[in-house]
């Protein structure tokens, strides 16, 4: 039988840590090179990174298999994403 379930709350059984503030320094953008970029999973790949931020990404493709216009509407999205 533990405190909390005597019906206590667990902010009454241990009090909240306290943390010092340090101030938030922007992390610097990661690299990341994607292969195959303008293919399926190489294009998804692109846009769950740009989606996620924090990224300069380098896309290479030899177009063998993909889509110019895949290639159009990522570098639409990067503009998109450059100006938040």
């Amino acid at each position: 039988d533990t405190a909390v379930g005597r019906g206590r709350s667990l902010a009454q059984v241990a009090p909240a840590p306290s943390y010092s503030r340090r101030p938030v320094r922007a992390a610097p953008l990661r690299n990341v090179l994607i292969t195959g970029a303008a293919g399926y999973i190489g294009s998804h790949m692109v846009l769950l990174l740009l989606d996620e931020g924090g990224y300069r990404i380098t896309a290479v493709d030899d177009m063998s298999r993909s889509s110019w216009d895949t290639v159009v509407r990522l570098e639409a999205l990067a503009g998109a994403a450059r100006a938040r």
